[in-house]
């Protein structure tokens, strides 16, 4: 049992750590689920950072553990790369990620990886030998060369994007039925630019793909102490709230930031009504990546999701 608790406990660490390493190695193209479509600009690097990342790991860990002569925790350590798989999956299907993900990948990804680290566990692990440097096996530097240029060769390739770009068009559009269904008369109609609906529409879809209802359970528990923002729309509230009431209070305070965006630039040269827009997002959440993210979203809704929006969302940049 305290061998079962480690390695489920070793699989969690290791998810965390992946998504870190990911998270810092933007500049090597490393992939996240988004809501956005992204050419894969370094496929290599995203399938070997997934697959051989759980033998690496289980190596580190077999060595350490033999190191504090803790050799029994290192029993069927290949373990950890599995139970590391299915924490990913559930992971992502409990924030209701499931149909962003690519299951056909996820499943090689899954098998190679796990077959790898089980390889690892019985040639390496299990004789301990083989984890000591040998300084006769020097020769193998050019195997080392020849693997560098493979993935440096295979790096270069460029992955279509239209199985992104059809799974990312069907979860916004599940996402809009949904919220819609829950959320519209609270918000169509409550605006003087039917485009400020759309606005409201990618702000709940970007938070509530953040905060899915788990962890909005979870900012409601730790509630005040912890967290200050309550809802789907994620507003500030001195008291708890409903998801509904978020939304009153996010389409209020959307509606006076546009308002008072308005009346700023009403003295100025003419702007456009997506600079109007740009400033009444930054309004309600000041985050740089924020304002992008959202207006990004306006643009993917207007364009393939929701067409009723697509006129003004074209006419955002033509002075009025």
């Amino acid at each position: 049992m305290p061998t079962l608790a480690i390695q489920l406990a070793l699989a969690v660490l290791l998810f965390y750590l992946i998504n870190w390493i990911g998270r810092h190695s933007s500049g090597l193209g490393y992939m996240q689920l988004t809501l956005f479509v992204r050419p894969e600009e370094a496929p290599a690097f995203n399938f070997l950072l997934r697959v051989l990342s759980p033998s690496v790991f289980i190596i580190i860990v077999a060595v350490s553990l033999y190191t504090a002569h803790f050799d029994r925790f290192t029993a069927e350590l290949w373990r950890v790369a599995a139970y590391y798989y299915v924490f990913r999956l559930l992971y992502n299907v409990t924030l209701g990620r499931g149909a962003l993900i690519n299951w056909l990948v996820f499943i090689i990804q899954a098998t190679v990886g796990v077959s790898a680290s089980l390889l690892a566990y019985r040639y390496l692990i299990l004789p301990r030998d083989p984890l000591i440097p040998d300084v006769r096996t020097i020769g193998n530097e050019l195997w080392i060369a020849i693997a560098l240029f493979l993935y440096a060769t295979l790096n270069n390739v460029k992955t279509s994007t239209v199985g992104s770009e059809r799974r990312k068009k069907k979860y916004l559009a599940s996402r809009m039925t949904a919220l819609r269904k829950s959320y519209a008369p609270l918000v169509d109609g409550k605006f003087p630019k039917r485009i400020l609906e759309l606005v409201v529409y990618a702000i709940l879809i970007h938070e509530t793909f953040n905060r899915p209802r788990i962890v909005r359970w979870l900012e409601r528990l730790v509630f005040p102490h912890l967290s200050r923002t309550l809802g789907v729309m994620q507003v500030e509230t001195a008291r708890p709230i409903t998801d509904e009431e978020s939304v009153r209070i996010g389409v209020a305070k959307l509606r006076e930031s546009y308002e008072l965006t308005v009346h700023e630039l009403s003295t100025a040269a003419q702007s456009p009504p997506g600079v109007v827009l740009q400033r009444t997002i930054a309004k309600y959440n000041r985050d740089d990546p924020y304002v992008s993210s959202v207006f990004e979203l306006i643009g993917t809704l207007a364009l393939q999701v929701v067409p009723e929006y697509r006129v003004e969302y074209e006419r955002l940049w033509i002075p009025e």
